[in-house]
């Protein structure tokens, strides 16, 4: 079942620009077990029941993705109440809130675990890309409308963000074939692994061929027809107990994808995506609240595919963020989050002596959350 969150609590806000929440060090299972109900980090910052959200959310479990018989996560979203999914060929989907929606949408932040895969640079997401396993997620948590603005840059209509499940806490071994029409194949594995009692690792890939059309030149196209679809990803996590109360958390993930898609010019059109990303975060239950200090770096290329003898449009972009937050409580109903961000952005063009364009952009937030009885 898909649960739907009303506001339960005041929560007042003061942010010049606010920082993403980070969710990957709590364990869900243990608090869905305990309060019969999924858990989440996602409005606040601090672990909270769901029914405690002071926010509109929606929370899709693992067992409503298992039910749902989705074979990618927009086919998971189309059923969420408040979201529109638009899907313009067998692999291109565009997702926002609340009707907002368009080819190459721009208004909806994606995040897996806390990390930005929107490719702000371009305006979208990609989200053939994706570097996720279904079997490897444990909830998506989808906020609609301005409550969003916490989760800080390019979340205008709403934010989904997708938290897998943590190699400290489950056992997310699982392997997944399948094959359907329009020749379509696709396979994933996700794999778990214990070091010992202080370390703990997930990997996990996919892979996905399907064949768009039935006829070899079967529209007029922007460029050349990819004949098929193609998507592999790889991600690789770990987790480290450290002394003090700390947690150290290291990933890494690896996406390509070629498919024919609507362009915003709402034009058919050829692409090919590569994705790379490295991320580490450390968190800590001090004295002073819970501290999450996060850093990571995202690769994406893009290719677009054209008539034979014509040079291929290429951009690049790179993405590098540096998040500091702190959560404490100052009540027993009140809970103050103080963050940070800072975010260095360049995007390039096919050739290195093309020249690179950049800008840096420093935030600053604070949150009061009130919880009245």
């Amino acid at each position: 079942m898909i649960k739907i969150l009303k506001p339960t609590a005041l929560m007042c806000t003061l942010m010049l620009t606010a920082s993403a929440s980070h969710a990957q060090s709590m364990d869900y299972g243990a608090i869905a077990q305990l309060f019969g109900e999924p858990g989440t980090t996602s409005a606040t910052g601090s672990p909270q029941r769901a029914t405690d959200v002071p926010t509109n959310m929606v929370i899709v479990t693992a067992e409503d993705i298992a039910r749902s018989g989705a074979r990618d996560i927009p086919g998971i979203l189309r059923h969420v109440e408040g979201l529109d999914v638009l899907q313009w060929a067998n692999d291109d989907f565009d997702a926002s809130a609340r009707g907002y929606n368009q080819a190459y949408s721009a208004r909806t932040l994606v995040l897996v675990d806390g990390r930005q895969v929107y490719a702000d640079s371009f305006g979208f997401t990609p989200w053939s890309t994706v570097p996720v396993e279904l079997s490897s997620i444990r909830q998506i948590e989808i906020v609609k409308g301005p409550n969003a603005a916490l989760f800080g840059f390019n979340a205008v209509a709403g934010v989904i963000n997708i938290i897998t499940k943590n190699p400290r806490y489950d056992d997310s071994t699982a392997l997944t074939a399948r094959y359907g029409s329009q020749n379509m194949s696709d396979t994933s594995a996700v794999g778990r692994l214990a070091i010992g009692k202080d370390i703990f690792v997930r990997l996990s890939g996919g892979y996905r061929l399907d064949k768009p059309f039935g006829t070899s030149n079967p529209l007029p196209l922007d460029g050349d027809l990819h004949t098929h679809n193609e998507r592999a990803a790889l991600n690789a996590d770990a987790v480290i107990v450290l002394p003090a109360d700390l947690e150290l958390e290291l990933g890494g993930t690896y996406s390509e994808a070629k498919q024919n898609e609507v362009s915003a010019g709402y034009k058919l059109q050829t692409s090919e995506y590569q994705t790379n990303s490295l991320l580490a975060r450390l968190t800590g239950d001090t004295d002073l609240g819970l501290f999450k200090l996060n850093a990571y770096n995202n690769w994406f290329d893009w290719t677009r595919a054209v008539a034979p003898g014509i040079v291929a449009p290429k951009l690049k972009n790179t993405v590098t963020v540096v998040q500091a937050e702190d959560v404490f409580t100052v009540a027993s109903d009140h809970t103050i989050r103080i963050a940070a961000e800072y975010r260095h952005n360049e995007v390039g063009t096919r050739d290195p002596g093309d020249g690179w364009v950049s800008f840096d952009a420093g935030s600053a937030s604070a949150m009061w959350n009130w919880q009245i009885v």
